[in-house]
């Protein structure tokens, strides 16, 4: 892992996340707190921006170009980041009922920079960017770029260390997926630490054959830098069985997420990680289980 990750330089953020056991599954299931990285971000996102933003300030394009909803935490963790390293940049937000969310009040401070694309017209986005600057970096949604997989990657080696300071090892990995980047991520990064663990992944947007073909793809992409092929861990794809459409869970299961905040102190966001525990709720553990906690805070405060 190390000689992968010293290929490429880093922006330096402090990358290292706590674990701490849930008593609410008999101290079996333990959480990474990936969510206490950064406010302004979701989860594991900051991890990208760890080696994106290098690469970006590297190659000094004319124009960097941010696409997603106004309510993309991506969008509103990024777009700070690109102002503190100086580099010029557009958002290009689909548009929709946003008026008056946490992420559009913050977005507001950067109106100048904001173009507004119909939702009719966001299939051609691109050609959209083109049209206003032709030299301009589009950065895929979600951060989903090859520059942004090593740093996602160290989320491996951060779970290593939480093992040897709980002296224990976690049997089975919990992730959920959006863009599938950052499972993506794990898969690889532990596939380079020659670690096998079960990885269970829930896969709250996409389907298995994107997933598949992102996976192959990427593998291909480190394989080439490491000059020699990975053995990829087990891991699990699986689909939310509650709400399986992509979106905020709908308000009757709201008290159960709000119960983890009661018992827990667990904020859990109703796209993202609201679903993942109520999976989780069906799953019965048996053995020392680590679930990664992606989603951050600003997904709550809109709910």
């Amino acid at each position: 892992m190390h000689s992968f990750l010293s290929q490429f330089k880093r922006a330096g953020f402090s990358l290292e996340s706590r674990v701490h056991a849930l008593k609410s599954f008999g101290g079996r299931l333990y959480i990474k707190r990936d969510d206490e990285l950064s406010f302004l971000s979701n989860g594991s996102k900051l991890r990208k921006y760890e080696t994106l933003l290098p690469y970006l300030k590297e190659k000094d394009p004319a124009l960097v170009a941010l696409k997603g909803s106004a309510l993309s935490n991506h969008i509103t963790g990024l777009t700070p980041l690109l102002k503190e390293w100086g580099l010029p940049f557009k958002l290009f937000l689909k548009r929709g009922e946003v008026e008056g969310t946490v992420q559009m009040r913050l977005l507001a401070r950067f109106e100048e920079e904001i173009v507004w694309i119909e939702r009719e017209e966001w299939s051609v986005v691109d050609e959209k960017v083109r049209e206003l600057h032709e030299e301009a970096f589009i950065v895929p949604v979600g951060g989903d770029h090859f520059s942004s997989l090593p740093g996602a990657m160290t989320l491996a080696s951060d779970i290593l260390r939480n093992e040897e300071e709980w002296d224990l090892r976690f049997e089975t990995l919990l992730i959920d997926a959006g863009t599938g980047h950052q499972a993506i991520s794990l898969l690889l990064g532990l596939a380079l630490l020659s670690e096998k663990r079960e990885v269970d992944i829930l896969l709250v947007a996409g389907t298995e054959a994107a997933f598949e073909a992102k996976l192959q793809s990427y593998q291909r992409l480190v394989e080439e830098r490491v000059e020699r092929p990975l053995s990829l861990t087990p891991y699990t794809l699986r689909f939310p069985t509650t709400e399986k459409r992509f979106g905020p869970l709908s308000q009757k299961y709201r008290p159960r997420l709000e119960s983890y905040m009661k018992r827990e102190g667990l904020l859990l966001d109703p796209v993202y990680m609201g679903k993942q525990f109520l999976e989780i709720e069906q799953l019965k553990i048996k053995h020392p289980t680590l679930l990664i906690h992606t989603g951050g805070v600003l997904s709550t405060l809109n709910s």
